[in-house]
């Protein structure tokens, strides 16, 4: 059986990606969101190489920096000054924010909760597949069940393909109904920072 090596050390690895052609025995997989399994890794093969150094420093430094995080502004709820040094000038990335608050039946059944973190794994490992995202991050619901889970894609083309994917609607259509609220917000992001587009 094969295996996948993920980078561990991925600055160290930032010189070998610039080569025309990968070593197969050089790691090239990043993890790229909570999900571990092998179709869920990013391969920077598939990644312009303008933007490995992003990718590996989404990996590594990405995660809310403010607790109130699910309710709270997005661009102070993420280490995004640090981030925003690493996009390659004339880049804009796409940035999805999705805000949720489940209704408290669904929280305390088992079975739903289990349902909807199946049909998140599945289409992100389709999502990923699609090519284009880079990142994605979701947290823990607070006390009152709000919830923030978030990507960053290549452009907003990569993000619109993605939601007419198979799975992504199947999985929309089966919990469309179980959400009390929520809300999407769209972020472009540049060398010169984060700005709400809606």
């Amino acid at each position: 059986m094969a295996t996948i090596a993920i980078d561990s050390n991925p600055f160290q690895s930032l010189k070998a990606l610039s080569e025309p052609h990968f070593d197969t025995e050089r790691p090239r997989m990043v993890q790229s969101s909570p999900y571990t399994g092998q179709a869920h890794l990013l391969d920077l093969g598939g990644v312009p190489q303008n933007l490995h150094e992003i990718v590996v420093a989404l990996r590594d430094l990405f995660r809310a920096v403010k607790p109130d995080y699910a309710v709270g502004d997005y661009i102070e709820s993420f280490p995004f000054e640090d981030l925003t040094p690493l996009v390659p000038e004339g880049v804009t990335l796409h940035c999805v924010a999705f805000r949720s608050r489940l209704f408290e039946h669904v929280r305390t059944s088992h079975d739903m909760r289990q349902k909807l973190s199946d049909l998140d794994e599945s289409s992100h490992a389709e999502a990923n597949n699609s090519g284009g995202l880079l990142k994605y991050w979701f947290g823990v619901p607070d006390e009152a069940g709000n919830n923030l889970a978030t990507c960053v894609w290549i452009s907003k083309k990569h993000a619109d393909d993605a939601t007419a994917h198979q799975r992504h609607n199947a999985a929309a259509k089966t919990v469309r109904g179980w959400y009390e609220n929520w809300q999407v917000e769209i972020y472009e992001w540049s060398r010169a920072g984060l700005t709400r587009v809606r």
